[in-house]
């Protein structure tokens, strides 16, 4: 809602700082690997300046991230053939905001402090015997293993002498610090923190690091420079685990006697940081973030899910199928007698006729019930929807018994859905025949 475009493949034009997306879980977001909320979109430079954008797709597509590399860009001088045309790649910008935290400075002899981000690093006097560059290189989140991830993102040094020859081996040691007093370490175990070293960024190599919890800082010393990371063991490695019911008033099989809700119950391991959310697609619609039981309508349905829990661990996709019927309809029934009343108290057994209907479009059985005030002759059988017979009930009645003997006889007709219709009759043997 309140989004530049919802339509696919609609070119909207947008002014420098307007939002375009919200990253979120709204979009066909699938749990593989490295995917999750994400947006899409596309940068197009109109080159030619002629105010017209579509002229210049897809020569004119930009990477908005810039070339990050000491390379020279490629695609200015990547040639293609598109449409018939001769056609030449696009300058890479970076047009972002908030820059990229990267230092380039001298390293002289003096030494120095230097500042990137969450990084200080400390160079002491007698360091170097000639000026040095120094690039500090901000880079991406690096994960060891599963459990072994780095907190926060990563840092690459390099330092150059006036040819351009990498300088990699120092007389004395550098002190790497890392303020963790902006770092979020509620995923950690804090006990495991360590710096690491990489000269390939496959291969890491722990670093004896010394952690002040207290003043919420990490300290190393080295004295070589390559790539740097601080790492910790993740509390939480194990993704949450959904199910998928139907909640409501069942039957029997698939019918339900009620409305009828879609419900998602995700949990995580006991030791997880908690679910995070649940998404879902039901058939070929679109994937919804899951907050409420989803009312459904009868009928066949496909349901796909999978949450995701608070350290981003991602559950495989699941699949459920369902097909079912609602029936809220209560089943038509009545049942009559020849006679209310059973005279005289002789002991004998006396013939009651007895006629019963039932019916449902979804009819499941009819049962004719007796329940006898003395249980003696209850009784509960299955019968015909459209019923006649003749029960035999006892005309006696205790003596003391001032209301008379009472048995009442049902009808009973439940349909599929468990619906249930009750008719009854009395057949009463008096205590005598006054009113």
């Amino acid at each position: 809602d309140g989004l530049i475009t919802n339509e696919p493949a609609q070119s909207v034009q947008v002014t420098a700082g307007e939002q375009i997306g919200k990253v979120g879980a709204t979009g066909n977001v699938f749990p593989s690997g490295e995917a999750g909320a994400h947006i899409h979109f596309m940068v197009v430079n109109d080159k030619n300046g002629d105010g017209n954008f579509n002229d210049n797709i897809p020569d004119g597509i930009t990477d908005p991230f810039g070339w990050q590399s000491e390379s020279i860009d490629p695609w200015p001088n990547f040639f293609f053939n598109y449409s018939g045309k001769n056609r030449f790649g696009n300058l890479s910008f970076y047009l972002f905001k908030k820059n990229l935290e990267n230092l380039n400075a001298t390293l002289t002899s003096n030494g120095g402090v230097f500042n990137n981000g969450r990084y200080t690093v400390k160079a002491p006097q007698e360091i170097t015997s000639q000026n040095l560059n120094l690039q500090i290189k901000s880079s991406p989140i690096v994960n060891i293993t599963s459990s072994l991830v780095s907190v926060g993102s990563t840092i690459d040094m390099t330092a150059r002498d006036s040819f351009g020859n990498l300088v990699t081996f120092f007389p004395q040691f550098f002190e790497i610090l890392v303020d963790l007093k902006i770092m979020d370490l509620s995923r950690f175990k804090t006990s495991t923190l360590q710096f690491y070293s990489s000269s390939d960024g496959i291969t890491w190599t722990p670093i004896n690091t010394e952690v002040d919890l207290g003043n919420k800082k990490a300290k190393t010393s080295v004295n070589h420079l390559t790539h740097f990371a601080l790492i910790g063991e993740r509390i939480d490695i194990t993704a949450p685990i959904t199910t998928a019911e139907l909640e409501g008033i069942g039957g029997q099989a698939d019918w339900f006697k009620s409305d009828v809700n879609l419900v998602l119950n995700a949990k995580d391991n006991e030791e997880g940081l908690g679910v995070d959310y649940t998404l879902f697609k039901i058939n070929n619609g679109d994937w919804e973030v899951y907050e409420n039981p989803v009312p459904l309508d009868e009928g066949n349905y496909h349901i796909e899910f999978y949450s995701v829990d608070n350290d981003e661990n991602i559950e495989g996709l699941k699949t459920k199928d369902f097909d079912f019927k609602i029936d809220k309809t209560v089943p038509k029934a009545s049942i009559n007698s020849d006679t209310q009343y059973i005279w005289e108290p002789n002991g004998k057994m006396v013939d009651v006729k007895i006629d019963g209907y039932s019916s449902d479009e979804n009819l499941l059985k009819t049962n004719l019930i007796i329940d006898d005030e003395y249980d003696i002759f209850d009784k509960t059988e299955a019968v015909s929807s459209d019923y006649y017979g003749i029960i035999q009930l006892e005309a006696k009645r205790d003596g003391s018994d001032i209301d008379g003997r009472l048995y009442i006889i049902k009808i009973v007709a439940e349909d599929l859905a468990g619906n249930i219709t009750e008719k009854q009759i009395n057949v009463i043997v008096p205590h005598d025949q006054r009113d």
